[in-house]
């Protein structure tokens, strides 16, 4: 069952009637007890010891409720009743006060905690005043020493659920259940009883409106409704093309051109800028390898050593390239070459990441190779990226003039 009002406002009302006084019993059987019914906290049974001073039921001093301990450089206060320490107005766990007292390390609180004696000095540890006392702590509990400890799910008590002053007498629930509005009581006694029939539909004025069937309905009915309403557009938004109708076929009844796939041209990438700074590096236009241009500011090693980038690239060409390199599993053939051994995988990775775009372009540019005259009158191919050079990684041209003559003798075809 679940609650479904408030608790009664009796302040300015007094309750004399039989049925209010049903409804707030009920109200404490939703397991929220009366505070008159809650049976009151017994405090720690007093017995007569043998010497005539009272002790409580786990057998310290009654007058004792109260401990006063020090651990490193806290001072705080042990309440037995409760098992916690009391430090700067809050109650704290004894590991917790450890760590507050500069021993987070340490997680032997009985004997890191001491007891503070009546004139100020610094006693017995408090696992030697609990061994005395024969007593122990477990949780938020105190217990006599040598019995079972609490159950560290929780205290021991009777459950709610099952308490008796939870329960509900079934004369209570058929009480509330024989009322008229179940759940809707607003718990004010003044209050006068809902309406049972809501107030008549006020009348707007206008036309009744009209329902009508628009799937049997044609295309040109649907037209002639649509420009006589207020709306011109009003059947646009429900229909992408008209009803009964493929959507290839609007121009001849609509008159309107039917949507046309716009043909996407992908452009070619222009030739990235890093790849450009590489391909020179292995012309040995470049002194240095462009590792700026990939974005390090330390070198790349393998194995401990600088990667040796025109070394990869000739021992991968040798072994035809990268596909055929992975194909053929040669990597670590390729890493003995290169002097590091077990780091195949190292020389594949770095030869995608560096040279493999410079590859893609040589091969792009063997491609549309057209034959280029040198300056002797015999043909070479393209070059690197589209330029007509001798080789693509052999010597450059020797000089100026002769570069300008293979290309004025270019032949195209």
């Amino acid at each position: 069952m679940h609650q479904y009002w408030p608790p009664l406002r009796t302040t300015d009302h007094q309750i004399s009637s039989g049925e209010h006084r049903g409804q707030y019993q009920l109200h404490n059987t939703f397991g929220v007890p009366h505070p008159s019914a809650r049976p009151p906290e017994s405090s720690p049974s007093m017995t007569s010891s043998a010497s005539g001073g009272a002790h409580s039921s786990l057998g310290y001093p009654s007058g004792l409720e109260k401990l006063d301990i020090i651990c490193g450089t806290a001072r705080g206060t042990l309440l037995l009743q409760r098992a916690r320490i009391l430090h700067e107005g809050r109650e704290i766990s004894p590991t917790d006060f450890e760590r507050v007292g500069g021993r987070a390390t340490t997680k032997k609180w009985k004997t890191s905690v001491r007891v503070m004696e009546e004139d100020g000095q610094i006693g017995q540890t408090l696992g030697d005043w609990l061994a005395e006392n024969h007593l122990d702590m477990r949780g938020r509990q105190l217990y006599k020493a040598g019995e079972r400890p609490p159950d560290r799910s929780g205290s021991p008590g009777t459950s709610r659920r099952t308490s008796p002053i939870a329960m509900a007498s079934p004369v209570e629930i058929l009480n509330h259940a024989g009322q008229r509005n179940l759940g809707m009581l607003p718990g004010d006694p003044t209050m006068g009883e809902l309406p049972f029939e809501m107030p008549a539909r006020m009348d707007v004025g206008g036309p009744e409106p009209e329902l009508i069937d628009i799937g049997v309905m044609s295309h040109s009915e649907l037209m002639d409704m649509s420009a006589g309403s207020r709306d011109a557009d009003l059947l646009a938004g429900l229909f992408s093309h008209p009803p009964g109708v493929a959507p290839g076929r609007q121009a001849y009844i609509t008159g309107q051109e039917p949507s046309k796939r716009q043909k996407v041209v992908q452009q070619s990438l222009g030739i990235d800028e890093r790849t450009v700074q590489m391909g020179e590096y292995l012309d040995g236009q470049r002194a240095d390898p462009p590792w700026g241009a990939f974005g390090h500011r330390n070198v790349p090693t393998i194995g401990g050593r600088e990667v040796d980038l025109r070394g990869l690239w000739r021992c991968c060409k040798e072994q035809g390239g990268f596909e055929q390199t992975c194909k053929a599993r040669r990597w670590s053939k390729v890493a003995t070459e290169l002097g590091i051994t077990n780091h195949g995988h190292n020389c594949r990775l770095n030869y995608k990441t560096y040279l493999l775009g410079v590859e893609q372009q040589q091969r792009l540019a063997e491609r549309t190779t057209i034959p280029a005259a040198d300056h002797d009158g015999a043909s070479g191919p393209v070059g690197r990226f589209g330029l007509p050079t001798a080789t693509l990684h052999g010597s450059s041209l020797r000089h100026s003039h002769s570069a300008h003559a293979a290309l004025d003798n270019v032949t195209w075809r």
